[in-house]
């Protein structure tokens, strides 16, 4: 009897012990909301706009990057006159040639840094509209906080948040 006791209690807790090491625990996702990306470019209006470099127009692209991680990360800009402004450094990439075009006359960015976006934080900037015809797309670099240096398996990779022209185009037309 004395057995059969020992017994019922030993497969007792094997069976609890069991059944807390398969008990799921929900894994927090590296996103904030899964079903976005984790960094991306969103439109946010068409309008007037001062011209930042010589030769851009007066009609502007607003557009709006999102952190959607759960760290934080870093994008390159720079400051414009205009308080409460920023310029975000970008390069515009052809659909047709694959060839980048962050050449354009008059936008060269002699000083810049970054600006620090917390998970869930939002930057709105403006570009010249002819930046980002239908047949290119727009790429704004990130890092992730503390990943701007190089390691001993090589330099820090690069990650690109991008928005394509035909993303835009029927706004900027209008």
């Amino acid at each position: 009897m004395r057995m059969g006791i020992i017994s019922c209690v030993v497969v007792t807790l094997w069976i609890s012990a069991i059944g807390m090491q398969t008990k799921k625990h929900p894994i927090q996702s590296f996103l904030i909301d899964p079903k976005m990306p984790g960094t991306f470019i969103a439109f946010e209006k068409v309008g007037s706009r001062s011209p930042v470099f010589l030769g851009e127009g007066s009609t502007g692209i607003w557009l709006s990057i999102h952190n959607n991680y759960r760290v934080p990360i870093e994008v390159p800009t720079y400051g414009v006159e205009k308080q409460g402004e920023v310029g975000m450094v970008y390069d515009t990439v052809s659909l047709e040639t694959s060839v980048s075009a962050n050449s354009v006359p008059g936008h060269h960015i002699d000083v810049s840094g970054t600006s620090r976006l917390d998970p869930g934080e939002t930057l709105i900037f403006s570009i010249p509209a002819e930046d980002l015809p239908q047949s290119a797309y727009l790429r704004v670099r990130f890092h992730f906080d503390g990943e701007d240096s190089a390691t001993k398996g090589g330099p820090a990779p690069f990650h690109f948040a991008v928005i394509y022209g035909t993303a835009v185009g029927e706004h900027s037309r209008q």
